[in-house]
Formats: structure tokens, C-alpha cells, sequence
């Protein structure tokens, strides 16, 4: 009776919905010592059945947060806000190095690896979602 009701358990764990918006992955870069400003990375899925709008982020931690796109022409590196950012259903969209992530300036607190960094996604016309992400030496 144990082993049927566990293999019962165990297959409904597997239908359980995936989150509307799901975020996996999520780091942020330990900064050097007595720098103001780091950044985060993920991976942000869509699974909404819509296409959805990324309108900025905040967090308790740190004093600014945007969203920026880092490109590279002619030689010359530069940063740009990457809001609004529009993610399709069933899109995966990365912030990784050197492309787009979450700008975190200002921090209230040094934070050092190890450390758990909190910030929230902001959607129009959704709910913000809170990301909790793990601090990585470089």
C-alpha cells in the first residue's frame, strides 16, 4: 500500500504547472571591494500563453536597478536600457556577461560569495516576480 500511494505521489509532483514566468539560474557578481555597482544573470521564461512586458526591477539592497543590454560595435562596449522588454510565450530569454542583465547600483551592503542577493522583475500588467539570487566570486 506505501509503494502504490508513494508511485501516486510521485506522479502528480510531475503534473504539477509550470510557473506562468519562470526564472532559473539567477547570480550575481561578487563586485570588486568599495564598488557601487554589480550585476545579475538568469534565464526568464515565458510560459504565460501570452507575450509579456519586462518594465524594470528594484530591490531592498540596493538603491537603483535597471535592466541593461550590453553591445559591442566598432570596438566600442557599451550599456544600454534594455526596458521594456517584450518575452513571447514559450520564449527563454538569458542574461548572461556581456549581453543583457540586471543592473544593481547602489548597494546597501556589501555582499561577498555565498551571499543570497533579493530583487523583484516588474511586469506591466502582472504581479512582480521575486528572483533570490546566489552571489559568485568571479
Amino acid at each position: 500500500m506505501r509503494t502504490c500511494l508513494l508511485s501516486i505521489i510521485l506522479m502528480l509532483t510531475g503534473c504539477a504547472p509550470r510557473p506562468a514566468i519562470e526564472v532559473t539560474g539567477a547570480w550575481v557578481r561578487q563586485p570588486p571591494p568599495h564598488t557601487s555597482a554589480t550585476a545579475g544573470y538568469l534565464q526568464l521564461t515565458n510560459n504565460s500563453g501570452d507575450t509579456v512586458v519586462l518594465a524594470g526591477a528594484r530591490s531592498p539592497h540596493y538603491g537603483r536597478v535597471m535592466i541593461h543590454r550590453t553591445t559591442t560595435a566598432d570596438g566600442v562596449t557599451t550599456m544600454r536600457h534594455a526596458t521594456p522588454l517584450r518575452v513571447g510565450d514559450s520564449e527563454t530569454v538569458v542574461f548572461e556577461p556581456g549581453g543583457l542583465h540586471v543592473m544593481l547600483m547602489q548597494p546597501r551592503h556589501s555582499i561577498t560569495d555565498g551571499d543570497e542577493v533579493v530583487f523583484e522583475l516588474l511586469f506591466a500588467e502582472r504581479e512582480p516576480l521575486t528572483v533570490t539570487a546566489v552571489v559568485r566570486a568571479p
